[in-house]
């Protein structure tokens, strides 16, 4: 049996764990840019899943709410994280 895949849309809410393909539509882009990000995540198993209390504090330190008050733009945050 496989599991059923849900669009983001059509989910009642967001889980706490998101996997990689759900954890890039919650902030908005691509699973090969969200590879990139350095955004921490946890093996469950072979999976890689993302807890959202992590992706919104990335999102936070992106749109300049870092607790260390320094600014940085989403370019400067992709350029940080390579090709």
């Amino acid at each position: 049996m496989t599991a059923a895949k849900a669009r983001p849309s059509e989910l009642p809410g967001w889980p706490r764990l998101l996997s990689r393909e759900l954890a890039a539509a919650y902030i908005g882009q691509s699973p090969n840019v969200l590879d990139r990000l350095g955004i921490t995540f946890h093996r469950i198993g072979s999976r890689r899943m993302y807890d959202r209390t992590d992706l919104d504090r990335w999102v936070d330190d992106l749109a300049g709410h870092r607790q260390d008050g320094a600014p940085q733009s989403w370019t400067e945050r992709i350029s940080q994280c390579g090709t």
